[in-house]
């Protein structure tokens, strides 16, 4: 498949420059960034699934932490959670939201590798929504 790239005389030109630097040809140049572009958008393209599997445990918080945030769930549905608890409430939402979206990455990529669903792989890795009854 080819792609015609409409360059400024000066972005050519420059183009033109570092690929000389690099000894490479223009299309191999142009192809190398292009793949090294991809690979910053998604990472988790690139890696093992030792790796993958690495990533998404890298994600996981202590227990302690769940234990913490079991103890402010309850205490907010007894109505019984003072404001410094739950701005701590808050926090630790926030820390899981963006840890959770840490994670969505690598597991579908490896969901993706074994052909499986992500809620399959997710039941097959033992992880689980968090249960706070």
């Amino acid at each position: 498949m080819s792609i015609v790239l409409n360059l400024t005389p000066e972005i050519e030109s420059k183009v033109r420059e570092a690929a000389r630097l690099e000894g490479m040809d223009v299309s191999a140049y142009l192809r190398e960034a292009a793949e090294a572009r991809l690979h910053q958008l998604d990472p988790a393209r690139s890696i093992t699934e030792a790796e993958l599997m690495e990533r998404i445990n890298q994600c996981s918080f202590p227990e302690a932490f769940w234990n913490r945030f079991r103890v402010l769930v309850a205490k907010q549905t007894a109505g019984m959670l003072s404001l410094q608890e739950q701005q701590e409430l808050i926090e630790h939402t926030t820390q899981t939201e963006d840890r959770d979206a840490e994670r969505l990455p690598f597991l579908a990529e490896l969901a993706k590798r074994r052909r499986i669903t992500i809620q399959a792989l997710m039941t097959e890795l033992g992880l689980r929504p968090a249960a706070f009854d």
